[in-house]
């Protein structure tokens, strides 16, 4: 982890994965605020694929491997924490913020919610059979999996 400082109560850290972490200290605060950016907004996608990076905004919050909406629902309310996420030109962010004591519960959260994506599969099967063959399997030149990889694929999103 390579550590960047330029003011005592900003901390900027590089992982070993490339990852940045910020963290700005506000000890007046009783509160925190917990935010991931991913690189993929609507300057990434192409024509074809437009939109696919707000739409998987959306369903991040429909589940993951280990937490279905619901549970994910309920997991923030038991922490009074608001959820929220939003899709810009260069980038999608998903956004908690409640007690700083929940700050860990909070990274932990979102963590889960932006690598654990388990509907990915579901969702592509739901948008229509034109996308499916006879037993239910994903076709590989299917309209939905070409524009999802058209637009850098679920591994850019995430």
């Amino acid at each position: 982890m390579t550590r960047h400082a330029s003011d005592p109560d900003t901390s900027v850290a590089t992982l070993g994965n490339g990852v940045r972490v910020v963290v700005l200290r506000l000890p007046h605060l009783a509160t925190a605020a917990v935010s991931v950016f991913v690189k993929s907004g609507s300057q990434h996608e192409t024509a074809r694929a437009s939109g696919i990076s707000h739409f998987i905004e959306h369903m991040a919050f429909k589940g993951t491997r280990t937490r279905d909406c619901q549970q994910i629902n309920l997991d923030a309310e038991r922490l009074g924490a608001e959820v929220n996420a939003h899709t810009d030109r260069n980038h999608t962010a998903f956004h908690m913020r409640g007690l700083a004591a929940d700050a860990g519960a909070f990274v932990r959260m979102l963590g889960d919610i932006v690598r654990e994506i388990g509907w990915t599969l579901m969702v592509l099967i739901q948008i229509g059979n034109k996308d499916t063959d006879a037993k239910g399997n994903l076709r590989e030149d299917a309209p939905t999996v070409n524009a999802i990889r058209e637009s850098g694929g679920i591994e850019m999103a995430l």
